[in-house]
């Protein structure tokens, strides 16, 4: 009697587990054979939606930083002329007011920063380029080469970087100098 009753206890008990299963036969029967669920679809559906939503967002980012560097490459620009042109009036006014006067460094000087000028132009050029480049892959599509065109970009702009902070400190360093020497030496 007792072995009946554990039987049956046992019995009851694995069926209870199974019937407590989350896993419908359909479902089951759909793992067996490598078919998807419902469940998977969605999934899919979210993370495609999700993925849309983010390169939205990435070329959106890229459309206003696009934007930012066209506005600043003319503010760096005017700057650099004006300082340009400051430095050749002085130049100018030197020579006509004090003839005999040595303005071989202040000149090589304004050579160089003219070359800086013309090299911070090109080289701001090639990084809007880029920019405008990766606007033209798809963001979902064409991963890699979005990703290596972003790559590119980012070491344009380290470029670019670099080209003003050579301009700034040679201005501070070579040019500058130079100016209050000759303000020293007219008074």
């Amino acid at each position: 009697m007792r072995k009946i009753i554990l039987a049956s206890t046992l019995s009851a008990l694995v069926l209870s587990t199974f019937a407590a299963l989350p896993i419908s036969p359909m479902q089951a029967a759909a793992a067996g054979t490598g078919e998807r669920t419902g469940l998977t679809n969605v999934t899919r559906e979210q993370v495609q939606a999700r993925m849309e939503a983010r390169c939205n967002l990435i070329e959106s980012r890229i459309q206003l930083i696009t934007n930012r560097y066209e506005a600043n490459k003319q503010r760096h620009i005017d700057r650099y002329q004006k300082l340009k042109a400051n430095v050749t009036s002085l130049v100018s006014r030197l020579e006509a007011n004090k003839p005999g006067y040595d303005l071989g460094e202040l000149k090589s000087d304004l050579t160089e920063l003219d070359e800086l000028i013309k090299k911070f132009g090109g080289e701001y050029n090639t990084l809007v380029g880029l920019l405008n480049q990766t606007k033209t892959l798809s963001c979902g599509e064409s991963e890699g080469a979005y990703l290596a065109k972003l790559g590119e970009v980012k070491a344009q702009n380290l470029k670019v970087r670099q080209v003003i902070l050579d301009t700034r400190n040679f201005v501070q360093s070579d040019l500058r100098p130079t100016i209050q020497q000759i303000r020293e030496d007219l008074k």
